[in-house]
């Protein structure tokens, strides 16, 4: 990702998105398995 703190990535992933990466990607795949 090119950033040198995972924890400073998370919180900026958070105020732009809204979701942790976490939440994001459980939200996202679930999504991505009904689509196939």
């Amino acid at each position: 990702m090119g950033y040198a703190d995972p924890s400073f990535f998370r919180r900026l992933f958070g105020r732009r998105v809204g979701l942790t990466p976490s939440q994001y990607r459980r939200r996202f795949r679930a999504m991505r398995l009904r689509l196939q």
